[in-house]
């Protein structure tokens, strides 16, 4: 489930509200707007962005920007006529915001980090904003344990629905293996998937599995009160949508993290999208 991350003490330092909202989330241009004003120079070099991503990787292009068109009631993905739909105005709408964050609020600059360091960045107090999974406190605190962060619902475009990504994977089992050796293996996932707590503790990872853990307390209240930002999670559940799916996934991913990264270099955003869309469709 994917939640924004921020420092609170950087919204007080740029004269805004402390803390945003664990219920009603803020509107992406309002976050565009504070992550811009977080922003730090010093002698004409940025030395903290107000809000970044993985922009180097195709899937989190994918993570990050899919749920705002469809907070806008479009898709990135038609799955039934099985291509790209990267020049329907939605998809523009979310490109022209991407620019606005760059040129306008001047809150993100792909050239500030070092791809895949976007957490280090974040717990070092050189990122103000982020946008990750439950699992990221435990990465914080690894780098920086006095670390002084919370979570809010993922934003959400104006005029539109609230929706953010759910990402999970699966067990599977060799279905052409054979009957013991299936039988075996279920039982092995059966332990793992009882470890909800080892997983929880060691690597802030919630496995999909209701159980108690010492006490009767179930493994939710557990997690809400070992790592208070878990409750954001947990109330997203609900408004949480998989990403598409599509045996061309990661052409389509890599097409859609091109046009990102053009977008944000100021390039034309329709002409950008209208090759992608070609890209993506090749």
């Amino acid at each position: 489930m994917l939640s924004l991350f921020y420092h609170p003490q950087h919204l007080v330092g740029a004269n805004l509200p402390k803390t945003l909202s664990k219920d009603d989330p803020v509107s992406w241009h309002q976050l565009a707007e504070y992550a811009g004003k977080t922003v730090e120079k010093k002698g004409g070099k940025r030395t903290r962005n107000g809000l970044q991503w993985e922009l180097n990787v195709n899937i989190w292009s994918v993570l990050v920007l899919e749920p705002l068109v469809r907070q806008l009631g479009g898709e990135i993905y038609d799955e039934k006529a099985g291509k790209p739909l990267f020049t329907s105005p939605e998809v523009v709408q979310v490109m022209e915001f991407l620019r606005d964050l760059r040129f306008e609020h001047q809150a993100i600059d792909p050239a500030f980090y070092t791809p895949n360091n976007v957490v280090q960045y974040f717990a070092e107090d050189r990122l103000s904003m982020n946008v990750s999974g439950p699992y990221q406190p435990s990465l914080i605190e690894d780098t920086n344990p006095d670390a002084e962060y919370r979570a809010a619902p993922l934003p959400v475009m104006e005029g539109g629905e609230r929706v953010t990504t759910v990402y999970s994977w699966a067990w599977f089992v060799n279905a052409n293996a054979d009957d013991k050796k299936q039988q075996a293996a279920w039982k092995f996932v059966d332990f793992l998937t009882k470890q909800g707590k080892l997983w929880w503790d060691e690597v802030r990872y919630p496995q999909a599995r209701k159980l108690e853990v010492a006490g009767g307390k179930s493994i939710n209240d557990y997690r809400t009160g070992t790592s208070p930002t878990f409750a954001v999670s947990l109330e997203d559940y609900e408004y949480g949508r998989y990403q598409f799916r599509s045996t061309d996934y990661y052409k389509v991913a890599s097409a859609l993290q091109r046009a990102q990264s053009r977008v944000l270099q100021g390039q034309d955003v329709k002409a950008t999208l209208a090759k992608a869309q070609k890209e993506a469709e090749a």
